[in-house]
């Protein structure tokens, strides 16, 4: 039992990447950028996207014995964390992780070749049929290629759509550091896939709860650090109990959701029988913790926590899209009761 539990934890290989992805975030996103982006209103950085390019995380990810789930999970821990400014977390996960294992060789050397894919699950999670449009689509503006998934049963379906065959209406959002569009999806897909070995509900509820841990987490180091030197009376605010014991609060949530996506994450690929139930108790609490965490650390900022200028609520802005967009609805629910079921 002692090596299952110790297995749940990074490896060092995995920390290595980790702290690759930051280093580089951390040089490449800073606040002056972020507002560059949202103030001219810029689509894509295509010079951002070519140092991106230099990490090989196309290729890592294309490679079904490489690029696993976790590590996918890592980097949408740090793009929550540096609020990245392009669609990655997508990109890699509707484009080389899921196309390298449903077999779709040409559109995977398309994706390869530098072609950006934009995908997104289809509105009706269970449905058997084609939708006319898809909404909300992250990064469709800039893509070559469109993947609209959905799931049947048990079996995983991908339609393949070229952009320039589509009509992309671009949608003005709470969350402007990335450009979402609706797609309107003209023509039969130039390709399909599919497969019944995958469903795709858990592994991006899984992701996106591992993104809304890292702005919140981000959020709440800005926060240590601000109350540490603003000083109220001639002492600092973090010196106050209330204080501390709302950041303490705080940090116990965060290391709670924290601990709920280590899990899911492994069980992703070491027991499919507990992953469905533990993806979505790791959502569902990231979409209680996320928020409240990031709102904490906007009042504890005092006046300054609500101004433009600061970057808290741009932290806020993206948990809180996530939250809009992926809230679990009835039948997700249904599918939580169907898995505790099974557990049972």
């Amino acid at each position: 039992m002692a090596n299952i539990a110790a297995s749940f934890k990074y490896s060092q290989e995995e920390l290595e990447f980790k702290n690759t992805l930051r280093s580089f975030f951390e040089e490449e996103i800073s606040s002056s950028y972020l507002r560059k982006r949202i103030e001219e209103e810029l689509v894509t950085d295509r010079s951002l996207r070519e140092r991106l390019n230099g990490l090989g995380l196309v290729e890592f990810f294309s490679d079904p014995d490489s690029g696993g789930f976790r590590e996918l999970c890592l980097i949408a821990e740090e793009c929550g964390r540096s609020l990245f400014t392009e669609p990655l977390i997508e990109e890699l996960f509707f484009g080389p992780y899921l196309l390298g294992r449903l077999g779709a060789s040409a559109a995977l050397e398309r994706v390869k070749g530098g072609e950006i894919l934009a995908g997104v699950v289809s509105a009706s999670r269970h449905g058997s049929a084609r939708a006319p449009e898809a909404r909300y689509l992250p990064g469709a503006v800039a893509s070559d290629l469109i993947a609209v998934y959905r799931q049947e049963g048990d079996k995983l379906i991908g339609d393949l759509y070229d952009t320039a065959r589509c009509k992309l209406t671009p949608v003005a959002t709470l969350d402007r550091t990335i450009k979402y569009s609706h797609v309107t999806l003209h023509s039969e897909p130039a390709a399909t896939v599919s497969s019944s070995a995958l469903s795709i509900t858990p592994l991006l509820s899984t992701l996106k709860a591992a993104e809304i841990y890292g702005a919140a987490s981000k959020a709440l180091e800005l926060t240590l650090s601000y109350v540490g030197t603003r000083k109220q009376y001639g002492v600092p605010v973090g010196g106050f109990q209330a204080v501390q014991h709302g950041l303490a609060e705080a940090y116990l949530k965060l290391e709670s959701l924290r601990a709920l996506i280590l899990f899911a994450s492994w069980a992703a690929t070491y027991s499919e029988a507990q992953f469905a139930l533990a993806s979505y108790a790791a959502f569902i609490r990231s979409l209680e913790v996320g928020p409240s965490v990031v709102e904490a650390a906007i009042q504890y900022h005092g006046g300054i926590g609500f101004t433009w200028e600061y970057d808290l609520h741009l932290y806020l802005r993206r948990v809180k899209m996530i939250e809009a967009l992926y809230r679990p609805g009835d039948d997700m629910f249904q599918d939580i009761l169907n898995e505790a079921v099974k557990a049972a």
